[in-house]
Parts: C-alpha cells; sequence; structure tokens
C-alpha cells in the first residue's frame, strides 16, 4: 500500500514537472518571436532610414552646385559691401546737400543774389558761409531770418555787411556774408515750402521784381 501511494506521488510530480517544462518552451518560443520580430522591424527601420540616407545624399550632390554659387555670391557681396555703403552714403549727402541748397535759395528775397556757398567742418559742426549781394541791409536781415525759421540750421550769425555801391551809384549794393550752423539730421524741405520747381519760379520771380526795380529807379 504505501508502495502505491508513492507511485501515484511520483506520477503527479513528473506531470507537475512536464506541465512547467512545456509552459516554460512556450514563454521561450515566445520571447523568441517577440525577439525575431523586433528584429526584423528595426532591419525594416534601418533599411529605410538607409534609403532615406542615400536620397539625402544624392539631394546634397545635386544642391551642391547651388551651394558653390551661394558660397560665391556671399563672397562677392562681403568685397563689394563697402563700395555699397559708399555709394548709399554718398546718395545721402547729395540730397542732404540739394536739399541744403533748395532752403538757401528760397531763403534769399528778391533784390538779392547769393555769390557763394561754402562749408567746413563735420556733423553739428558742420558751418556753411554764405555770401551774397542785397538791395538793403533789411534784406540781409530778412534773408537771415528765413534762413533760421528752417529747423536744419542752428545759429545763423551775420560776420559783415559791406556797401558796394557808390555814392552816386542809381541802385544800392550790400554785400554780405552770413554763418549758418548745419544740424547733422539730414535737412528736408518743408511741408508746404516750394520744392525744385518751386524754387525755379521763385527765382523768376526775383528777376521779374528785380528788373520791375530797375525800371522804376531809372
Amino acid at each position: 500500500m504505501p508502495n502505491v501511494n508513492l507511485i501515484a506521488t511520483r506520477r503527479a510530480e513528473k506531470k507537475r514537472v512536464e506541465r512547467n517544462t512545456r509552459r516554460l518552451f512556450l514563454g521561450l518560443t515566445t520571447e523568441v518571436a517577440a525577439l525575431v520580430a523586433l528584429g526584423s522591424m528595426l532591419g525594416v527601420q534601418q533599411m529605410r532610414l538607409q534609403g532615406e540616407l542615400s536620397d539625402a545624399t544624392t539631394k546634397l550632390l545635386q544642391l551642391q552646385p547651388t551651394l558653390d554659387r551661394i558660397k560665391a555670391i556671399e563672397k562677392d557681396t562681403a568685397v563689394l559691401k563697402p563700395k555699397l555703403d559708399t555709394l548709399v552714403s554718398a546718395k545721402a549727402d547729395t540730397l542732404r546737400w540739394r536739399a541744403m541748397l533748395q532752403i538757401v535759395s528760397q531763403s534769399v528775397p528778391s533784390n538779392a543774389w547769393l555769390s557763394a556757398i561754402s562749408a567746413t567742418g563735420t556733423g553739428d559742426e558742420t558751418m556753411i558761409t554764405i555770401a551774397g549781394v542785397a538791395g538793403s541791409q533789411t534784406l540781409v536781415g530778412e534773408t537771415m531770418t528765413r534762413l533760421q525759421s528752417f529747423p536744419v540750421f542752428g545759429k545763423v550769425d551775420l560776420r559783415f555787411t559791406q556797401l558796394a555801391s557808390q555814392p552816386d551809384d542809381p541802385v544800392q549794393r550790400i554785400t554780405f556774408e552770413i554763418g549758418a550752423q548745419l544740424k547733422s539730421s539730414s535737412p528736408e524741405v518743408q511741408a508746404g515750402a516750394p520744392g525744385a520747381t518751386g524754387a525755379a519760379a521763385n527765382t523768376e520771380q526775383k528777376k521779374a521784381e528785380g528788373n520791375k526795380d530797375e525800371k522804376t529807379s531809372a
């Protein structure tokens, strides 16, 4: 009787070992299958990445001439930039002085003429020297007043006036010289002030008024 019970126990233990072995085999098989699937996915992903890398390399080789041209253009631009900056600065200076000359032209009243304009210094230290001839001291003062009305000028000084005509001359002529400080900001013709066309018309009006004054004096 004890032998029979021992055989049954051994059989149960054997069955339990067999079940555990089958479970272990199935678990190992499942893990191997998962590893194989993961390896396949990684292989496919690697192949896809290699394909994309190959395509990118091909496109880079195709774009290389364009990149070389861009580098050459950037190099040429770097060489030309100082010249371009010089041209831009020269254009700005030209427009600045052109506007300043228009302002001076508009500041000279009828029966007064400019004989010379010069500039010295730079920036806020730029001084404009305006020389001319006027029919009276009043016209010289009017010229200074008009110059001071433009914000592009700072201090305006009368340097000298001198009688240029003889006592017996029918028309009085006074030479004058005015010094005006030109501000560093680029001068612009004020809104409502005549531009180039207006300045030309103003000049013609001065000539007509001057001829009229001469006829009246005669």
